[in-house]
């Protein structure tokens, strides 16, 4: 038997789901206080589903844009999906103007915007810097610890078998991105050996001048926006339903934001299961 999708007596918006299949449509349906999880590769209408998991949220369950979170993993995949929103609700007169739809970063921005000053930010002021700044900023933290600026410095840690370049502003920025998708600041990383007490010294020293700059770069734009909705789970609650499209992707700290917005049940997820799979775990 099939799911009617019987959105008013009218049924005035079934022209935007009547191409649906029996398994989309049931993902449509499902009720918002709870976690969906849709198993969808190329080709399986995954962009068809979405745009109508949307639309359906906003005409038919009358969700307020302002309290609908729906993540992407690239700009483009983002502002895609808000052409095809805007061509498809048109004809509805529906805003998505409010709509919180982005990519992790962009998203976890406008949160601290509005909300940062309660972990101590300067609304205002809080600037994103780019990947070419970051690592400009890092540039300079390592030539101002003249830790090695000639290109033949190393740091050897023979226990663990490491050998690192000192000036290598890369290997720094890896360091740091790895422990910020575990959700960790820099006090709370672990040292092991004379490598690790370097790294960390470059790691807490980024911090530092991150907050003096009143800027954050992507890792900690994640990262700040995790210890705002800890220290205030209200404001997660002005969120009624979190989409995350292409989960498969999603690192710690991208999903500990997704609980947290979305108070563990207000939460619908799409992946594929042929990418590297990721475990959904409270």
């Amino acid at each position: 038997m099939g799911t009617d999708i019987n959105v008013n007596k009218n049924n005035t918006y079934a022209e935007l789901y009547q191409d649906l299949n029996e398994g989309q449509r049931q993902a449509l349906l499902a009720p918002t206080n709870c976690v969906l999880q849709v198993l969808a590769g190329p080709g399986t209408g995954k962009t068809k589903l979405l745009t109508a998991k949307v639309a359906y949220l906003l005409l038919h369950e009358k969700i307020n844009p302002e309290k609908l979170i729906f993540t992407t993993f690239t700009r483009k995949a983002a502002n895609e999906m808000k052409d095809r929103l805007s061509h498809v609700l048109q004809p509805y007169s529906a805003d998505i103007n409010g709509l919180f739809l982005g990519t992790f970063h962009s998203i976890c921005f406008r949160i601290l915007k509005n909300h940062g000053r309660q972990i101590g930010l300067d609304q205002v002021k809080l600037k994103y810097i780019s990947e070419n700044d970051s690592k400009k900023l890092l540039k300079e933290i390592l030539e101002n610890k003249d830790l090695g600026t000639d290109g033949s410095t190393y740091k050897e840690d023979r226990g663990r078998g490491l050998k690192v370049k000192l000036n290598d502003i890369n290997f720094f920025k890896d360091y740091i991105s790895k422990f910020t998708a575990k959700n960790r600041y820099s006090t709370e990383v672990p040292t092991k050996g004379k490598c690790d007490a370097v790294f960390l010294d470059v790691y807490d020293e980024y911090q530092r001048a991150l907050s003096r700059a009143c800027s954050v770069d992507d890792d900690h734009c994640l990262l700040y926006t995790s210890k705002l909705l800890t220290n205030n789970p209200s404001i997660g609650k002005q969120f009624d339903c979190v989409l995350v499209d292409e989960f498969q992707d999603t690192n710690l700290v991208q999903m500990d934001l997704m609980y947290k917005l979305a108070r563990k049940n207000h939460l619908t997820i799409v992946g594929d299961p042929d990418q590297k799979e990721s475990q959904l775990s409270k």
